[in-house]
């Protein structure tokens, strides 16, 4: 999951502003770090968004983090993920880059099972998802949220 063009930072296992509309995690082994990579996305969500103006949406957005950094590692127990946070003062973008090809299925589950709800939250949570496939292999899940009344609110 490296990077190309000279604007890309990532550095294996770093929580760094890289721009100031830009917060990315990673790349990091799922390996080693299964368990603690939700809550580094989480509060990565909590540390950043205040200081784009978006606090209202802290919340929202560290649950659907949690949601899709957790569909990652669950599609890839020997890859890395990446986590990224955009703003470009409309709208916040969520995403997570995984090594696994596969598809994210949008899923009804059954009362008796225990998992199968997180696209769905996502879905409810916030404007918009999707994912794409990268040239080299890879894939990105999304999600983005509208974000001129959350700031607009922050303010007041």
């Amino acid at each position: 999951m490296t990077g190309t063009g000279a604007g890309h930072l990532w550095r294996k296992n770093t929580l760094r502003s890289t721009t100031p509309r830009q917060a990315q995690l990673g790349p990091i082994p799922v390996d080693h770090h299964i368990e603690t990579l939700p809550k580094a996305a989480r509060d990565l969500v909590a540390k950043q968004l205040p200081r784009w103006g978006l606090t209202a949406l802290v919340e929202d957005a560290q649950t659907v983090a949690s949601e899709l950094v957790t569909n990652a590692v669950k599609c890839i127990p020997c890859g890395t993920i990446g986590f990224t946070l955009k703003y470009n003062g409309d709208a916040l973008c969520v995403e997570v880059e995984d090594d696994s090809p596969a598809e994210p299925v949008l899923r009804q589950a059954s009362s008796e099972e225990e998992g199968g709800r997180g696209l769905q939250l996502v879905k409810f949570l916030s404007d918009t998802w999707g994912f794409r496939k990268n040239p080299h292999g890879t894939k990105t899940t999304w999600c983005s949220f509208r974000t001129s009344s959350a700031a607009d609110s922050d303010r007041n």
